[in-house]
């Protein structure tokens, strides 16, 4: 209640001006002085209520969203249901040629892709078997690299699967350190 009331007097004081003489406005400018009636003083008191202290704080109006009945007027008025679009009249997208194929057909079948995927997965694993038989805990990154060097064909691929195995959480580089077992408990 006291909050209320120092807010709406710091607000009411900010809304009323102090007029300057009428001599200085009219001396210095072009623009004929405004009354300080002029300022609308309305606009906060929309947001200052005067209750008794038994009375349950409302929003404004204005501020309220509308429920229930109300709700239902004001969609109604809107004609939400009117616009709405119609799905089933749409018709499903044409198959592509790619699509077309049924599974019968592609059974057997192994495109590139699929094999260079599969020789990948087969190398990082002989990678991440071969770095569970090191029984200590930790190598430096240089020894990690050679070891990832021993399953793939160039360095560029060593570095790409040292750096998958560091994002996939099998072992954790922390600058030349390379723990071998994250998941070990100490």
């Amino acid at each position: 209640m006291a909050i209320r009331r120092i807010l709406a007097k710091r607000l009411s004081s900010t809304l009323k001006l102090d007029p300057l003489p009428p001599h200085t406005v009219l001396e210095r400018s072009h623009i004929p002085a405004t009354p300080p009636d002029s300022v609308n003083g309305d606009f906060f008191r929309r947001f200052l209520q005067r209750r008794e202290i038994n009375h349950v704080a409302r929003l404004p109006e204005f501020l309220s969203i509308p429920v229930g009945e109300k709700l239902r007027e004001k969609l109604r008025s809107m004609n939400v249901a009117g616009e709405r679009i119609r799905f089933e009249r749409l018709a499903p997208p044409a198959p592509s040629t790619a699509t077309a194929l049924l599974p019968a057909e592609t059974m057997g079948k192994i495109t590139v892709n699929d094999a260079k995927k599969i020789l990948k997965i087969s190398q990082l694993e002989k990678v991440k078997s071969r770095l569970r038989e090191i029984p200590i805990n930790s190598i430096s990154y240089s020894e990690f690299v050679q070891i990832c060097d021993e399953f793939c064909s160039d360095r560029e691929q060593s570095l790409d699967f040292a750096k998958m195995l560091d994002e996939s959480g099998s072992v954790i580089v922390l600058g030349d350190v390379v723990f071998l077992h994250p998941n070990q408990n100490p």
